[in-house]
């Protein structure tokens, strides 16, 4: 799910796979952890998604979802 969510934020802004760390303020690697389930995002990291996606008018369903995890 959580690498769904960030696929359609990257396809969203048409962000590279490097580019979405970097507006998070995070690694790539750590990045690719979460999208395949290596690790879960930390409550700081979760957090920085989602403020993202609220300030850029992300889909409320992607919030929604994020809200969730």
């Amino acid at each position: 799910m959580l690498g769904d969510i960030l696929k359609e934020v990257r396809k969203q802004f048409e962000f590279t796979q490097e580019k979405l760390p970097h507006e998070l303020d995070t690694s790539f690697s750590r990045i690719s952890k979460w999208k395949n389930w290596h690790t879960s995002p930390s409550k700081l990291d979760k957090w920085r998604l989602l403020k993202f996606c609220k300030n850029n008018n992300v889909n409320m369903t992607i919030i929604s979802e994020l809200e969730e995890l």
